[in-house]
């Protein structure tokens, strides 16, 4: 972190990272205000002990107001507010410098300082109103020296002081607008290369979409062939067949590696969410490992509902602990998630996210040891894991992630904020022993619904099926699955993600919000021609359970039916 970057964080910790142009605006006002109140507070005092009581007066005033104006006006939330306050004093201030020129007669150079203020914070336009509004009020002591006698009406200092603001406002008035119209011009081609970047992964998307589906088909017909009686050459040519397929299966594979999650087409969400419900269910995707022990606290001062994203911050957790879980290569780990609030009014709040790892020692593939016993030195093999598509996300999100190591713990911090819903409040802890419970169910004796609008793929999932489950119903999209939902009982579903009329993802969200008022939770696998980087973390964050990608073999299916069925969860 460079210099700028900490002074940022110091001055400003609340400062959002969405809008950067806006975030380095908030900051050039908070710092000129942190300057303009140790000024005004130093030279005040000097007057006052020298005697120059009015001097002392206004200056301290000014001080006063500057520091109301800090602390009941935010400019974070309300920037132009906040900035026309300070600017407006700023000027009556060095007004009074300009008349007051026999008390203050080097005060006068104040003055300069004013237009590259104001064309700062407050752009072109409103920042040269300002800027010509000053010198204007300026005419009355220079036309009439015998109503104020304190200013110096030399010819040679008023022509200086002219020429020489004129001559910087000018100066900053064009740095700004050639630099205003370098910008635009950087925005238009990282729009185009966005555009082209997007075009390219829905390309490839569809291309990977179109040959997944197809060899899935084969795949599963191979399958279901070779399961029934064949002579050694039938079987010969089967298994030829089946050997090709798996090949192309590796080709589509390198071909959809070089895409990337691409956060412009992510969805936002605001809903009113629990936060503790959120973190403790993302933390159950993890139960099975037996190597991975998380714990979590969410501070009992968050004591309102949440208006956001928690599809979003579900995808966060799911990236970094996944990251940091492959990084750890199978040692035993402890991971401590924290969320407390570090800002927090009336209507809005900042919480602080943390993630901290632990190794410790393990006997027969299982963690031994309490959570206060000291930790292990890391693994040669665990390094500060590389976390663009995540960092992107919290910045996407408003936030910041920073990654730093003490001693044996690495820690991974964000903040994000949120609406307060202030019509509900928590009223009980989240139970953490059972956020959601999935009813076990024999594979045997289960209910599926599967969720498919291709004809082909249904009716060769339904022939894999078929002597495997009890019984397979069949919606063609999210808004058939839905309406299904809503008047039979499924024990598992499996969901396709790209439908018409209504999308695999979207069907997910409505039904865990059904969902959200039961203590009860309908295991939903993706099954879905979509395998491009970030695909699985978007199905978990939604809610779903497990994700499998085109083309899959019917044993690693059903495998993932029977444990999410059969298993403790």
């Amino acid at each position: 972190m460079n210099f700028s970057d900490t002074l940022i964080r110091i001055l400003s910790p609340e400062i959002p990272l969405k809008d950067r142009e806006r975030k380095h605006k908030v900051f050039l006002n908070i710092l000129v205000v942190y300057i303009a109140l140790l000024v005004l507070l130093f030279v005040g005092l000097r007057y006052y002990f020298e005697g120059y009581l009015q001097s002392a007066l206004v200056l301290l005033t000014g001080f006063v107001i500057i520091l109301v104006n800090r602390i009941i006006i935010s400019p974070v939330k309300k920037f132009e507010t906040s900035s026309v306050v300070l600017l407006t004093v700023l000027g009556l201030i060095f007004l009074y410098c300009f008349y007051a020129y026999a008390v203050m007669p080097n005060a006068w150079l104040w003055l300069l300082i004013y237009p590259v203020v104001t064309l700062t914070l407050q752009g072109i336009k409103k920042g040269l109103f300002f800027s010509i509004v000053l010198p204007v009020l300026f005419l009355p002591g220079i036309l009439l020296p015998d109503v104020f006698p304190w200013v110096n009406n030399n010819g040679f200092f008023i022509s200086s002081i002219l020429v020489g603001y004129s001559s910087l406002t000018l100066l900053i008035y064009l740095y700004n607008y050639t630099r205003n119209a370098e910008t635009q011009a950087y925005k238009e081609q990282i729009g185009n290369a966005l555009h082209e970047a997007q075009e390219k992964n829905e390309f490839i998307s569809r291309l990977s979409h179109q040959l997944r589906t197809s060899l899935n088909n084969i795949l599963l017909v191979n399958n279901l062939v070779n399961s029934s009686s064949l002579d050694n050459s039938q079987k010969d040519l089967i298994d030829t067949l089946q050997a090709s397929t798996n090949n192309l299966v590796d080709a589509v594979n390198k071909i959809v590696d070089v895409s990337q999650t691409d956060m412009m087409q992510l969805k936002e969400t605001n809903i009113s969410f629990e936060l503790e419900s959120t973190i403790a269910n993302t933390i159950k995707l993890f139960r099975n490992q037996e190597t991975i022990d998380i714990e979590y606290n969410v501070s009992e001062l968050l004591v309102n509902y949440l208006i956001g994203d928690p599809i979003l911050l579900k995808q966060i957790f799911l990236n970094l602990l996944q990251s940091i879980i492959q990084q750890a290569g199978g040692n035993a780990l402890r991971l401590m998630i924290n969320a407390s609030p570090l800002n927090d009014d009336r209507h809005d709040i900042q919480i602080l996210f943390s993630i901290e790892t632990c190794f410790l020692t393990k006997r027969n593939g299982k963690i031994n040891g309490k959570p206060d016993e000291n930790c292990a030195e890391s693994p040669a093999s665990f390094s500060m894991p590389e976390l663009p598509n995540t960092a992107r996300l919290i910045e996407f999100s408003g936030g910041n992630l920073v990654t730093d190591k003490k001693d044996s713990k690495t820690r991974f911090t964000f903040t994000l904020r949120y609406k307060k819903d202030l019509s509900r409040r928590i009223d009980q802890p989240v139970d953490k022993l059972s956020i959601t419970e999935i009813q076990k169910v024999d594979l045997s004796n289960s209910n599926v619904l599967l969720v498919e609008d291709n004809l082909i793929n249904q009716k060769i999932v339904l022939l894999s099926l078929k002597n495997i489950v009890r019984n397979v119903d069949v919606a063609l999209n999210g808004k058939e699955a839905l309406d299904r939902f809503g008047t039979a009982k499924y024990d598992i579903i499996l969901m396709d993600i790209q439908m018409p009329v209504m999308d695999g993802i979207i069907a997910t969200k409505k039904i865990r919000e059904i969902e959200s008022s039961t203590n009860t939770q309908t295991p939903i696998i993706a099954i879905t021609a979509n395998a491009l980087s970030g695909d699985r973390e978007k199905c978990l964050a939604v809610g779903m359970n497990d994700y499998i990608s085109k083309p899959f073999q019917v044993d690693v299916l059903i495998g993932k039916m029977k444990r999410l069925l059969e298993e403790e969860n």
